[in-house]
């Protein structure tokens, strides 16, 4: 089968915290594997308000995954997300901008490595003694953190899917 490019959001629900995102990841992660596709990119946009309730919820934690792979790889991440309970809402789109999706699978590099990358840089200490950021890098990204924590949770937007 022909490999695509697609984008997959999810809403979560609002508990759990990071732990529960990097689990709910990491399953998303070994479904796209098991169908030979890859995860090029995770992007959290933190905890917002819904525009209406879902489940109970008026508010729900959105991920945004970028990967390449197939149909029926998608078929299987949908339906597992309509399986589990965490996924309030989801939704997948087909990218059809030309892309060089080799290009994109070479900087790709799982889910894993992402996690460890955020890791690496919230530790100040690890960074400044690996020589990687220094010390003011990881004091930045800290700071860039902690203020994107605390405003996922004072955001009172209206989102919508």
């Amino acid at each position: 089968m022909e490999r695509k490019h697609y984008e997959l959001t999810a809403i979560l629900k609002p508990e759990g915290g990071p732990e529960a995102i990097r689990q709910f990841a990491e399953r998303v992660d070994a479904i796209v594997n098991d169908f030979g596709g890859k995860i090029v990119s995770l992007h959290s946009w933190g905890e917002r308000k819904l525009a209406y309730e879902i489940k109970k919820n008026l508010k729900g934690h959105y991920l945004l995954f970028d990967i390449i792979g197939n149909g029926k790889m998608v078929e299987e991440v949908e339906r597992n997300f309509n399986i589990w309970e965490v996924v309030l809402k989801f939704m997948s789109v087909r990218v059809d901008k030309v892309e060089n999706l080799d290009e994109m699978l070479e900087s790709a590099k799982g889910i894993a490595s992402l996690f460890e990358k955020q890791e690496k840089k919230s530790s100040p200490d690890q960074a400044y003694e690996d020589g990687r950021n220094g010390f003011e890098d990881a004091r930045k990204y800290n700071e860039e953190l902690q203020k994107s924590l605390s405003n996922a949770g004072e955001e009172e937007e209206d989102v919508t899917l």
